[in-house]
């Protein structure tokens, strides 16, 4: 029975199949302060999304930075109340869509012109790193029996000599 790569560099496993090995599984954030991230960062993203979609819910807002809602539900009510929010409609049970005001919109433009990052909130530059090392696989010395059965089917071509 051939394995592949993936099955031989995997960490051993116990009797129930559960990898032994520190696997990498990063806590999600509870709150804003977890993520490591400025709260005026997190502000000015959600209104250059908003800028760039016109309209979001809540949860569509939670999708797009890749966070959980109820991590910056406080930050969009005191937007709101800052008057760079509003609610457009409902959408379910504690949530809305948002718009942004004229305020909200000249925030975003100026946010806009500091940068035009508009994707999933950023991951702390120290974080990235460590799960960098805890998904190296430098430690692994698979043997030479190991690695032929997998590579057997493998097919090179050869180098071109010019």
């Amino acid at each position: 029975m051939s394995r592949t790569i993936s099955e031989i560099l995997a960490p051993p496993c116990d009797h129930t199949g559960h990898h032994i090995a520190d696997t990498f599984f990063p806590e999600p954030p509870k709150t804003l302060e977890q993520t490591g991230l400025n709260k005026t960062f997190v502000e000015d993203l959600i209104c250059k999304i908003l800028l760039s979609a016109g309209s979001m819910t809540g949860l569509e807002l939670a999708r797009r930075l890749g966070l959980d809602l109820q991590i910056f539900r406080d930050l969009l009510h005191d937007l709101k109340l800052g008057l760079i929010l509003a609610y457009q409609a409902t959408s379910g049970i504690n949530d809305f869509h948002y718009i942004l005001t004229e305020a909200g919109k000249q925030k975003a433009l100026l946010a806009r012109e500091q940068s035009g990052y508009l994707g999933t909130a950023p991951v702390p530059f120290q974080d990235y790193l460590l799960s960098i090392e805890k998904q190296s696989i430098s430690s692994e010395q698979p043997s030479l029996q190991q690695l032929i059965p997998p590579l057997k089917k493998q097919v090179l071509s050869a180098p071109q000599i010019i």
